[in-house]
Parts: structure tokens; sequence; C-alpha cells
């Protein structure tokens, strides 16, 4: 079974969105993708494919930085999963700097969800 799930980021204060540092950002989406996974009784070493946008190439660098520790941690053996990244001049809000869709595998066989 697979999953799939998108997280967007910009930061958030008091249920709207606010401007943080580059490096939050791409924290927080790593964040949000590991409690994700938990939610579904997963764990990152599940994720097999990630689509990232980043708004604007300035992001980028705050994005590597934080993706290179991430999966130093979650995948120390370097079997990371496939990931596709696109540099675009916009999300939907000119807060969200940065938006990842992921697939995770789930249980035993060849079956995925995408959350």
């Amino acid at each position: 079974m697979c999953a799939g799930f998108r997280i967007r980021a910009g930061g958030q204060s008091a249920g709207r969105l606010a401007r943080r540092p580059r490096r939050f950002v791409s924290d927080q989406i790593f964040a949000n993708l590991q409690a994700a996974c938990e939610e579904l009784r997963a764990t990152p070493r599940d994720l097999v494919k990630l689509l990232t946008f980043v708004a604007g190439s300035h992001h980028l660098s705050g994005f590597y930085a934080a993706r290179e520790e991430v999966f130093a941690e979650w995948h120390p053996d370097g079997d990371v999963p496939a990931h596709s990244l696109a540099v675009v001049s916009a999300l939907a809000t000119p807060e969200l700097t940065v938006e990842v869709e992921a697939v995770v595998a789930l249980g035993k066989g060849n079956a995925f969800q995408m959350i």
C-alpha cells in the first residue's frame, strides 16, 4: 500500500502564515514529513519519492542544507528516496516558499499510498 501527502511551508503564526528564515522553513518541512509518516505508522525510511517545489532559487541553499542533514539521519546507508525538485516563481501565496509531495510505502509488497 502506498500513501501520498503534500506539505507546504512558509511558517505559521497564530493560524496565519508568517515570514520565517529560509532554513527554518525547510527544517519544518522535514519535521512535518516525519510526523506524517508516523501518523501512517511508517518512518522516513519508508519514503520512496519526493517532489519539491521551491519558490525562487534564493531558497535552495536552506532547503539543500536541511535535506542533507535529515537524509544523513534518516538514510545513513545513502539509500535515499527518488527526489525531483523544481524552482518556481511562486507557490499558492507569497508566504509559501517550499512545497513537498511525498510517497510512502506502507506494509508489505508493491502497494503504495500517497500522503
